[in-house]
């Protein structure tokens, strides 16, 4: 979503639609050194150290939080999977949003927007302050709130996030 952010600020031209799953830009841009943020961040660098496959990481994931369905452990293996080192250590160093000005960002972005947003009540790391803000700056956006789903929105198990999303998608494409 950061990167999303970024580009369609960017480079408008390149961006028709834009969509945005639980983005914390504040946690970012406002508050980020000395959050618990950043020691997730560290946390995740150091797993990196050591290339992991998609099924041992799927065993330590699904032991970790048993209420996973079988796809969510599925796919937060394989993003771990993916997570490049060089990643984790800018997210990690406070790094990976220097020289972004989010506010112009927002302000310079022309694609239709949809924020989609997790329950902070249930690990969503996006309050609705940002989405408050983010409505008041981008030209065309839609913001829908999923109570009950945290930050991963469910991470591709079928449900209200995805009807949204096809909805948003088939109305702007």
């Amino acid at each position: 979503a950061l990167v999303g952010i970024n580009v369609a600020g960017s480079k408008p031209d390149l961006v028709k639609t834009l969509v945005l799953g639980d983005a914390p830009f504040s946690l970012f841009f406002e508050n980020y050194m000395g959050s618990w943020l950043q020691k997730m961040r560290a946390k995740t660098r150091e797993q990196l150290r050591e290339p992991v496959s998609v099924e041992d990481e799927k065993k330590k994931i699904a032991s970790a939080d048993p209420s996973l369905t079988a796809q969510q452990v599925e796919n937060r293996a394989l993003a771990m999977s993916q997570l490049r080192p060089e990643s984790a250590d800018a997210l990690a160093d406070g790094s990976f949003p220097d020289g972004w000005d989010a506010e112009t960002n927002f302000r310079n972005t022309t694609a239709s927007t949809l924020i989609l947003q997790g329950d902070p009540n249930t690990g969503g790391f996006q309050p609705d302050s940002d989405v408050t803000r983010m409505q008041e700056k981008y030209a065309d956006s839609t913001a829908v709130k999923f109570y009950g789903l945290g930050h991963a929105l469910d991470y591709g198990v079928p449900g209200a996030p995805f009807d949204a999303l096809k909805g948003f998608l088939d109305a702007h494409i």
